[in-house]
């Protein structure tokens, strides 16, 4: 009989938004093969009570795993130090039910604060292992937020193990309380039966491109902490040098994506500038393909799969020098740039699409980022603190 495991986090496919935080779903996935997997999700009551009134199914599953949503009571924008509290007590009302017929040898939880607070309270109540796994904002942001430094600290100490996506991730997990033998770097994955090389103009058809256009694209949240205005600023000045630019933008993002497409028609470059909304996994490798250069001016970050997933198409990158980002971009595959130097990123961008790239070099290069080295090495960590 498989081990039972519990993965306790908020990133996780919603049923009515099925293409949210893919690239934890996807670990998620490869994990249960292994394992009798449970994933609990929180969602927020807000999420929770606009889609009931919608009347959209909450149940209705969007993957292959056991998944059980609950509603996660919080005071919106306010008292987040007091998010580890409430969604505990919201947790409470749930967990009992599922480890009753089968006790769980451990609690993974990808996500530092609230989830693997909770998950690593919830461990010490039950005397079940938690392992950690951060990702980037959880580490570079919300400690940053008061009375939330000090919980994320605890977590860290008293979690059994520590996953952190980047070298950068781990040593900051370390200085904030991590003891150094139980933390590990564990690179995300690529799906490369998906994200490969395919031919440009094949994929520029499919996506009603022309074929003599010169592609710059974006995919992720539509944020400012993002670079997505630094990005319209700076595209406005590649427009004056290249004239058969432009600049796509796929992902999620209301209040982002109104100021985006304000800016492009202050700057008049409105009609080259497109937002493409989500797109599936599928869709987004046909986009990469059909581009020229991927890229991300963020001011914070873990590892992005985005970047790994642009290289395994052997699409080269313009991204920040931020977090993880220099350990795994190499020179041949991109061009790392300080955050939030706009006349830099136009620079960059315009040398880059001028450039000759080996998109065989690239990928070939990111065939070491796969799923199935990532979960080797995770269910090593696992096991190894497993109840027996």
């Amino acid at each position: 009989m498989k081990s039972k495991i519990i993965v306790f986090t908020n990133l996780f496919p919603y049923p009515w938004e099925p293409q949210r935080a893919t690239f934890n779903r996807q670990q998620i996935e490869h994990l249960s093969n292994g394992y009798d997997l449970q994933a609990l999700v929180p969602i927020s009551w807000l999420d929770w009570l606009k889609v009931s009134l919608k009347k959209t199914s909450i149940k209705k599953p969007v993957t292959g795993i056991k998944v059980t949503y609950f509603r996660y009571f919080y005071i919106p924008k306010m008292l987040r130090w007091s998010y580890g509290l409430t969604l505990l007590i919201s947790t409470l009302r749930v967990l009992p039910k599922l480890i009753r017929k089968q006790r769980p040898t451990v609690i993974y939880s990808p996500w530092a604060y609230p989830d693997g607070f909770v998950a690593v309270i919830l461990g010490k109540l039950l005397h079940i292992p938690v392992v950690i796994k951060v990702l980037g904002t959880d580490i570079n942001v919300l400690p940053l937020i008061f009375g939330v430094k000090c919980q994320i600290a605890w977590t860290l100490k008293h979690a059994a193990g520590v996953v952190a996506v980047s070298q950068d991730l781990a040593n900051k997990v370390i200085s904030l309380g991590s003891l150094p033998e139980n933390t590990h770097v564990i690179y995300d994955g690529v799906n490369h039966d998906r994200f490969k090389p395919i031919n440009q103009q094949y994929c520029r058809d499919q996506c009603g491109l022309k074929q003599n256009l010169r592609i710059i694209l974006y995919v992720g949240n539509l944020l400012n902490t993002k670079g997505c205005l630094d990005l319209v600023e700076s595209f406005s000045l590649v427009k004056q040098q290249i004239p058969d630019v432009i600049l796509l933008y796929i992902g999620k993002g209301d209040d982002c994506a109104k100021n985006i497409s304000k800016l492009a028609t202050q700057r008049g470059i409105n009609e080259a500038v497109h937002i493409l909304g989500t797109k599936t996994h599928d869709e987004i490798a046909i986009w990469m393909n059909a581009s020229n250069i991927v890229v991300l001016p963020s001011y914070n970050e873990g590892v992005p799969n985005v970047l790994l997933e642009a290289m395994a198409c052997g699409v080269p990158v313009v991204a920040t020098n931020v977090g993880g980002i220099p350990e795994v971009v190499p020179d041949y595959a991109g061009v790392l740039i300080k955050p939030g130097d706009q006349p830099l990123l136009a620079d960059t961008l315009i040398t880059a699409l001028s450039k000759s790239w080996d998109t065989n070099h690239i990928s070939d290069y990111m065939l070491k980022f796969s799923w199935e080295k990532n979960i080797s090495e995770l269910k090593s960590i696992l096991n190894t603190r497993s109840l027996s």
